[in-house]
Protein backbone atom coordinates (compact mmCIF):
# COMPACT_ATOMS: atom_id res chain seq x y z
CA UNK A 1 0.00 0.00 0.00
CA UNK A 2 1.19 3.46 -0.90
CA UNK A 3 1.15 5.96 1.03
CA UNK A 4 -2.40 8.41 1.29
CA UNK A 5 -1.78 12.31 -0.11
CA UNK A 6 -1.96 14.72 2.83
CA UNK A 7 -4.99 16.53 1.11
CA UNK A 8 -6.87 13.48 1.52
CA UNK A 9 -5.88 12.40 4.77
CA UNK A 10 -6.94 16.05 5.86
CA UNK A 11 -10.43 15.63 4.10
CA UNK A 12 -10.73 12.35 5.23
CA UNK A 13 -9.91 13.73 8.97
CA UNK A 14 -12.28 16.54 8.76
CA UNK A 15 -15.50 14.31 7.47
CA UNK A 16 -14.62 12.21 10.42
CA UNK A 17 -14.58 14.54 13.32
CA UNK A 18 -18.02 16.18 11.54
CA UNK A 19 -19.49 12.52 12.03
CA UNK A 20 -17.94 11.87 15.28
CA UNK A 21 -19.33 15.81 16.35
CA UNK A 22 -22.93 14.62 14.98
CA UNK A 23 -23.29 11.09 16.33
CA UNK A 24 -21.99 13.09 19.47
CA UNK A 25 -25.01 15.51 19.51
CA UNK A 26 -27.92 12.86 18.00
CA UNK A 27 -26.66 10.96 21.36
CA UNK A 28 -27.07 13.87 23.61
CA UNK A 29 -29.97 14.75 22.04
CA UNK A 30 -31.50 11.18 22.43
CA UNK A 31 -30.56 10.58 25.93
CA UNK A 32 -32.31 14.26 26.53
CA UNK A 33 -29.28 16.06 28.05
CA UNK A 34 -26.94 13.18 29.62
CA UNK A 35 -23.48 13.22 28.33
CA UNK A 36 -22.51 10.10 30.21
CA UNK A 37 -24.29 8.04 27.70
CA UNK A 38 -22.99 9.60 24.89
CA UNK A 39 -19.22 8.65 26.71
CA UNK A 40 -20.25 5.40 27.70
CA UNK A 41 -21.25 4.44 24.24
CA UNK A 42 -17.93 5.86 23.28
CA UNK A 43 -15.88 3.47 25.74
CA UNK A 44 -17.85 0.35 24.38
CA UNK A 45 -17.08 1.33 21.64
CA UNK A 46 -13.26 1.47 21.59
CA UNK A 47 -13.05 -1.49 23.81
CA UNK A 48 -15.23 -3.52 21.43
CA UNK A 49 -13.40 -2.17 18.21
CA UNK A 50 -9.93 -3.30 20.36
CA UNK A 51 -11.31 -6.87 20.92
CA UNK A 52 -12.40 -7.24 17.53
CA UNK A 53 -9.03 -6.61 15.92
CA UNK A 54 -6.37 -7.92 18.73
CA UNK A 55 -8.93 -11.37 17.54
CA UNK A 56 -8.53 -10.38 13.88
CA UNK A 57 -4.66 -10.91 14.70
CA UNK A 58 -4.81 -13.79 16.89
CA UNK A 59 -7.05 -16.10 14.06
CA UNK A 60 -4.59 -14.48 11.46
CA UNK A 61 -7.22 -12.84 9.60
CA UNK A 62 -5.08 -9.94 9.25
CA UNK A 63 -3.34 -10.22 5.88
CA UNK A 64 0.43 -9.70 6.19
CA UNK A 65 2.16 -5.75 5.11
CA UNK A 66 4.11 -6.05 2.17
CA UNK A 67 7.49 -5.69 4.54
CA UNK A 68 6.38 -9.04 6.47
CA UNK A 69 5.78 -10.65 3.07
CA UNK A 70 8.51 -10.09 1.80
CA UNK A 71 10.66 -10.76 4.69
CA UNK A 72 8.79 -14.09 4.86
CA UNK A 73 9.18 -14.72 1.31
CA UNK A 74 13.35 -13.64 1.33
CA UNK A 75 13.61 -16.49 5.02
CA UNK A 76 11.65 -19.04 2.82
CA UNK A 77 14.26 -19.04 -0.24
CA UNK A 78 17.75 -18.50 1.66
CA UNK A 79 16.30 -21.91 3.99
CA UNK A 80 14.53 -23.60 1.04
Amino acid sequence: FGDLPLSLMIILSALFVCLGVLLDRVVYFLAEGDAAVSLQLAGVSVIGGAVWEVGRLAAKEKAPTRVEYERDVLLYQEFD
